[in-house]
This record gives C-alpha cells, sequence and structure tokens, in this order.
C-alpha cells in the first residue's frame, strides 16, 4: 500500500507516516527495569495515590486528615 500511495500519487514517505512519542507506561515496557529507574527518577513525576479505606492490618501509615487540611496534630489531650 505505501509503495502504491508513493509512485502512483507522488507522496512522500512523510505524508503518509505519523511520528509521536510512546506513553510512559509503553516506555517503561520497552526499557529494561535496570535502565527504567535511572530515567523514571529523574524525568517521571510521581504523585501520592489517593486516600483509601484500609484494613487495620495495613502496612501503609493511617492518613491524619486535620493535618493535611493545615490544622496540624489535634491529637487528645493537647490545648491550642
Amino acid at each position: 500500500m505505501e509503495r502504491a500511495l508513493r509512485y502512483k500519487t507522488g507522496l512522500k514517505k512523510a505524508d503518509l507516516y505519523e511520528e509521536k512519542l510512546v506513553s510512559v507506561a509503553q516506555a517503561q515496557k520497552l526499557v529494561p527495569k535496570d535502565r527504567w529507574w535511572k530515567i523514571e527518577n529523574k524525568y517521571v513525576e510521581t504523585r501520592a495515590g489517593k486516600p483509601t479505606i484500609a484494613p487495620e492490618s495495613d502496612n501503609r501509615p493511617a492518613l491524619n486528615v486535620a493535618e493535611s487540611m493545615g490544622f496540624g496534630d489535634l491529637t487528645e489531650g493537647e490545648t491550642a
């Protein structure tokens, strides 16, 4: 098809193809893991995930909602 379009219509190869950057997820699949982490640490910004409900056995630290809203630590027994 490419050959027919190029010779019959006079189009150039660059006119027939689009070049675009792959997504981060696609790039991660292409690059070996030991080399990917060097690139990711420098160029990819990772954000914290959304809060979620988890069982008490979960290893992650609990979210302090008041502190994240700028109120500081509001634990019992402290005076403002």
